[in-house]
């Protein structure tokens, strides 16, 4: 999924987001945590405690409130949003990975065990 169809997702669920064009547009593989984050990735930031690694990450974009967003590197494209805590939220079902896209798979019972009774209900 590219930078543009991310904008464009988060606005279709109401959010208004400013996005600062500091490169082109370009394809996001997954969302990662700041510190670890690369070119390819995007991460947020809703914390004072986390402005260092904000200042220090590689990340390609960023989801950031104003108060944050001077602080994101000249590498990376600022995604200005009210709330970004939201904003990852939503990104969350964007890009779950197959193994969690589906909550109503019992997982247990891919490891049957025998000595494990596990309720219908339990996924």
């Amino acid at each position: 999924m590219n930078l543009t169809e991310v904008i464009k997702f988060l606005e279709s669920n109401q959010l208004t987001v400013r996005h600062s064009h500091k490169n082109e547009d370009f394809i996001i593989k997954e969302i990662a945590p700041l510190d670890s984050a690369d070119k390819s990735d995007i991460s947020y930031v809703n914390k004072d405690k986390y402005l260092l690694d904000l200042t220090r990450t590689n990340a390609g974009a960023v989801l950031v409130n104003a108060k944050f967003a001077k602080y994101v590197p000249t590498h990376t494209q600022i995604l200005e949003v009210e709330n970004p805590y939201l904003a990852f939220a939503y990104l969350t079902h964007l890009f779950a990975k197959p193994e969690f896209a589906n909550p109503k798979h019992n997982f247990a019972l891919d490891f049957p065990n025998p000595a494990v009774t596990i309720a219908h209900n339990v996924f």
